[in-house]
């Protein structure tokens, strides 16, 4: 409630300007005011209960910045982005413990003059929701203190991509048009009573630290102000995208994430648990060359993690090693040679979001050339508890699901029998379906 109170007044003034800045278009003695919008309810899946004080942003993927917002649901879970840009945007919801239950709802198209409505179902995570502290404050500029809206702040280790199919949830935040943020720590397991904590903005170098004090009790704020430095590096990261079969991959999205963790080995691969945390690097997405090749440039020094095929949509899925880590020094050129990307396994049936399906469903979907098994993985929340191999590209659920149930599910593809083998194709994002009533 506190974050609430202390937004409030924020909320209110965007609201205001947001309502008066239609476009004004048209020639000579008079305008022809066009106002576009996006707009919906953010409430639970099952119960209907409204999502408050979300915070909703409209994002663009290449070069990943926010172009509209972030605002504030109300007590009814109600957003409104006023005016954003005309293009193919993701809406990033940062909710408290929650996620967004289909992943389609996030990607939206605007077109000027038009007033879009869409709704969001959440679901709960098993993760969070123990009511722990938190860490809050306002992100300014160095230089003139000036408040940055907009910028992303993470208390933890997602990657870029979970924000795309709609996993942002309390450990990360964006700055409202005051500066302010509030998210989860995660404590420092070799340093008890610190916390971790990253920010990024385009235009300004990306920080991570590893003492942001703890707050000692649950259910209290530590208030924690943060200035971030224009963007100043002379560094780059050179490399390419090859699929499962070694032929490069032409427009692929490649994103960064950041950390100030140096990883041994210098140049390599995360292993195990051993992987620094970081925060998703705004400013800095690309698509890959016709020969494959990315390319990132005028970068400070630190660690920076590589997101190969981030979007939903883009018909890969990352790469089939732990993310690929690299350190950079200053004023270098660090060449990560060739990262591996597998192709999307394309779902047939049920259709994403169909309804009315049977209790016993059927999930079908389209053979992977040279698979020798499949993964298939199912369940109702967030995390997919059911896990089968089969040898062909269907499966039938063994029991009849509730009336009503929401199913998500996922498929993997592997070279041999054994599922921890060689992955060869791997679902995008978790399909869902609801069973008949």
């Amino acid at each position: 409630m506190a974050r609430l109170l202390r937004l409030a007044p924020v909320l209110a003034l965007v609201l205001m300007i947001t309502a008066c800045d239609d476009e004004p278009t048209g020639t000579g003695g008079s305008n022809t005011y066009v106002h576009t919008s996006v707009s919906g309810h953010i409430t639970m899946a099952y119960s209907g209960a409204p999502v408050i004080g979300a915070r909703v942003a409209l994002v663009e993927p290449l070069p990943y910045r926010v172009v509209n917002g972030p605002v504030t649901t109300d007590n009814n879970g109600h957003y409104s982005l006023g005016n954003p840009p005309a293009g193919d945007w993701y809406l990033f919801v940062f909710s408290d413990s929650a996620l967004v239950f289909d992943t389609d709802d996030v990607r939206v198209s605007v077109r000027r003059g038009q007033r879009i409505k869409r709704d969001i179902e959440m679901m709960r995570s098993e993760l969070w929701g123990m009511n722990p502290p938190r860490i809050a404050g306002t992100v300014t500029d160095a230089r003139n203190g000036r408040p940055l809206e907009g910028a992303y702040v993470s208390g933890f280790a997602f990657a870029t991509w979970h924000s795309f199919v709609g996993i942002s949830i309390d450990v990360e935040d964006m700055t409202d048009a005051a500066g302010q943020y509030s998210v989860v720590p995660m404590e420092v397991f070799n340093s008890p009573g610190t916390a971790q904590l990253g920010i990024s903005k385009e235009g300004y170098a990306p920080i991570y630290m590893l003492d942001v004090p703890l707050p000692a009790d649950p259910d209290s704020v530590l208030v924690f102000d943060v200035a971030l430095q224009p963007a100043d590096g002379n560094s780059a990261i050179h490399g390419r995208v090859v699929d499962v079969n070694g032929r490069a991959v032409d427009g692929l999205p490649v994103a960064l994430d950041y950390t100030t963790i140096p990883y041994p080995p210098r140049n390599g691969p995360a292993k195990g648990d051993d992987k620094p945390q970081r925060v998703p690097v705004l400013g800095a997405s690309l698509r890959t060359d016709a020969k494959g090749v990315f390319e990132f440039n005028d970068l400070p020094p630190g660690t920076y993690y590589i997101d190969a095929g981030f979007l939903p949509d883009d018909g890969y899925v990352g790469s089939v090693a732990d993310d690929p880590i690299f350190e950079v020094a200053g004023d270098e050129l660090v060449d990560v040679g060739d990262l591996r990307v597998v192709p999307a396994v394309v779902p047939l049936s049920p259709a994403n979001g169909s309804t009315g399906v049977d209790r016993r469903p059927i999930l079908r979907w389209e053979p992977v050339p040279g698979a020798d098994s499949y993964q298939v993985q199912a369940g109702t929340g967030h995390f997919l508890d059911l896990s089968r191999t089969v040898t062909e590209p269907e499966f039938q659920f063994e029991e009849d699901f509730a009336p009503g149930t929401r199913v998500r599910w996922y498929i993997r593809a592997y070279r041999d029998a054994d599922p921890f083998d060689e992955t060869i194709a791997e679902s995008e994002v978790a399909e869902m379906f609801t069973v008949a009533e």
